[in-house]
C-alpha cells in the first residue's frame, strides 16, 4: 500500500483514537448477542490491523526517530515543550527544536519508503 508523507502523518496522529475505539468496541462486543457482536468483533479487527501497521512503523525507526514520532505525532506534544521533555530524557543531550522537527522528517521518511518497498 503506497503512502505519502501526509497519509503517514495522520495515520500516526489518530493511533490514540484507534487504541481507544478498540476498547469501546471490545467493551459493546461483551454485551451483545452472538450475531451483533461479530460485527462489533469484525471492526476490531480492522481497528486492530491499523494499529498494528503504526506499530510496525516505530520498529523501523531509531530511539531518537521513536520517541519524536510517538510524543509529537502520536501524543500530541507541540515542538516547543518536546524540546524540554527530550532533555529531561537525555540530560546535556537535548537537541534543539530544529533537529527534533529533521529527526521528524527522517522518520516519516523511512515509514514512506517502507510503504513503497512493501509492493515489490
Amino acid at each position: 500500500m503506497k503512502m505519502n508523507a501526509e497519509q503517514i502523518r495522520g495515520y500516526l496522529r489518530k493511533y490514540r483514537q484507534l487504541q481507544a475505539e478498540m476498547k469501546k468496541l471490545d467493551a459493546q462486543a461483551r454485551s451483545l448477542t452472538p450475531q451483533q457482536a461479530e460485527k462489533k468483533r469484525e471492526q476490531l479487527k480492522q481497528l486492530a490491523d491499523r494499529c498494528q501497521i503504526v506499530d510496525s512503523w516505530l520498529q523501523l525507526l531509531s530511539d531518537d526517530e521513536a520517541f519524536i514520532v510517538e510524543q509529537h505525532l502520536i501524543a500530541g506534544i507541540d515542538m516547543v515543550r518536546l524540546e524540554q521533555v527530550y532533555r529531561e530524557k537525555w540530560g546535556e543531550l537535548g537537541k534543539s527544536e530544529r533537529t527534533l522537527r529533521r529527526y521528524q522528517k527522517r522518520a516519516v521518511e523511512k515509514i514512506v519508503r517502507f510503504m513503497d518497498d512493501e509492493e515489490i
